[in-house]
């Protein structure tokens, strides 16, 4: 499984799922978690490829544990979660911890 994590600016949430979808389509094993900036709210999505094997780190899991450093809130479900009103600041920095979290979990 291959994991990537970006945070760029100046995406709504709508541009974010939509690029999650687009990778998550193409390569079937693959773990994206995209966040933005949008006039100072932090958003973030986080969403598993088809073929991925989740374990205990589910995208809703993911999402947790990335709020839990940024703040915001948000919701989802085994392969796709999404969240606003995080600190951007803090959540460029909690995206890359939970990347070495998630790879830890599936080596």
């Amino acid at each position: 499984m291959e994991c990537i994590a970006r945070f760029v600016e100046n995406q709504d949430m709508k541009q974010l799922r939509a690029a999650a979808d687009q990778l998550t389509q193409e390569h079937k094993t693959l773990l994206f978690i995209v966040g933005s900036s949008v006039k100072g709210n932090g958003v973030f999505v986080v969403k598993y490829g088809k073929k991925c094997t989740l374990n205990s780190l589910s995208a809703k899991v993911v999402m947790e544990l990335i709020l839990e450093e940024s703040g915001g809130k948000g919701g989802g479900r085994q392969d796709m979660a999404q969240a606003g009103g995080c600190d951007p600041e803090k959540l460029s920095q909690a995206m890359a911890t939970i990347i070495q979290k998630v790879q830890k979990e599936f080596q």
